[in-house]
């Protein structure tokens, strides 16, 4: 659906190392009918108002609104209420865009497509982590079976239909919301030409930090009710832990996050001998799926081996950091971890 009016929106937490940058490729991108930059600041502690407030000063594209610190789905949807135009897309502050992406998500909007998306690479690939980066996502995009959820651009109306972003999820939000649309019928379309770039961690070691982090907030998609409940873990070890912090019922959604815990529940050993085990389970799993798209999809296919090993290292710590997630929620002391290099 050509022609289409856009609101960018752009949740901002301390962002300042890349927000200018940000915001001047955005400004670049061409499109040819209306449409905005909303940044929306959550509480940010260093100058990522006072750019954003440069900007908005001096091209009347921009607005800036200020909310308190409450996470990115609250700032998102407060944005979404201040909203004017037909489609909004949710931009990230460590991203930058093609020159016709706009164009070509808006292109196949309409007649029960909501949202639309391509794929994204790493920013610098200059760095051996990079190249592998690269690489996996090259696997992921171009496999028919998988469907990106980040970078997508949504008709305006069936986000507020479905009431936006739950702010109870910490990430994988995209994933969220695209479920309920989902459920309302809607549709997505996967768009190979409307590239996209995002900064990833410069160093192996910042990936496998990354990986724990991603992985423990990935475990507020647990926290909202979804269709699949599973009974007080079996007695024993496990069992007798998470009764003590009184887990009478999980809610559990019903995708590939949920399988760490499904295994960690289906174990009842020491909890020290289920902390191994059950990763060790599930990235053999996702490792197996993972090499059978990489033979036929890899951009490169001489670093699938190291591509494979790399995705079991970082595999490890993303179900920690998934379990913990999940313990600490269960307890009450569930507390959102940023990322920053």
């Amino acid at each position: 659906m050509t022609g289409l009016s856009i609101s960018v929106i752009l949740p901002v937490y301390n962002e300042e190392k890349f927000l200018a940058r940000c915001l001047d490729n955005l400004l670049r991108v061409r499109y040819p009918g209306e449409w905005e930059i909303l940044v929306v600041d959550d509480g940010s502690t260093d100058s990522s108002p006072r750019i954003a407030r440069e900007y908005a000063a001096r091209d009347p594209r921009v607005r800036f609104l200020q909310a308190d610190h409450g996470g990115s789905s609250r700032a998102i949807n407060l944005a979404i209420a201040q909203v004017r135009h037909e489609a909004l897309y949710i931009a990230e502050a460590d991203g930058t865009h093609s020159p016709d992406y706009f164009v070509n998500l808006a292109s196949v909007l309409g007649s029960g497509v909501a949202g639309s998306n391509g794929p994204y690479y790493p920013m610098d690939q200059s760095r051996p982590a990079g190249r592998l980066r690269d690489n996996e996502l090259h696997i992921h995009f171009h496999n028919p079976r998988y469907t990106p959820p980040c970078g997508r651009l949504y008709l305006t109306a069936p986000v507020r239909e479905v009431g936006g972003f739950d702010p109870r999820v910490l990430r994988g939000q995209d994933i969220d919301l695209g479920r309920r649309l989902k459920e309302k019928g809607y549709r997505f379309q996967f768009v190979p030409r409307a590239e996209w770039a995002h900064a990833e961690p410069p160093t192996t070691r910042e990936a496998l930090r990354k990986s724990y982090i991603d992985g423990y907030n990935e475990a507020t998609l647990l926290f909202r009710k979804s269709t699949l409940e599973l009974n007080a873990a079996p007695r024993g070890g496990v069992g007798q832990r998470f009764d003590r912090i009184g887990a009478k019922r999980l809610v559990i959604p019903g995708f590939w996050t949920s399988i760490p815990l499904l295994l960690i529940l289906a174990i009842p050993l020491r909890p020290l001998l289920w902390l191994l085990l059950a990763p060790g389970a599930y990235i053999l799993y996702r490792s197996g799926r993972f090499i059978g798209a990489g033979l036929k999809y890899a951009r490169y296919k001489h670093l699938l081996p190291l591509n494979i090993l790399f995705w079991m290292a970082k595999g490890y710590p993303h179900t920690l950091g998934f379990a913990a997630g999940v313990l600490r929620g269960m307890r009450g002391t569930y507390k959102e971890v940023m990322y920053r290099e």
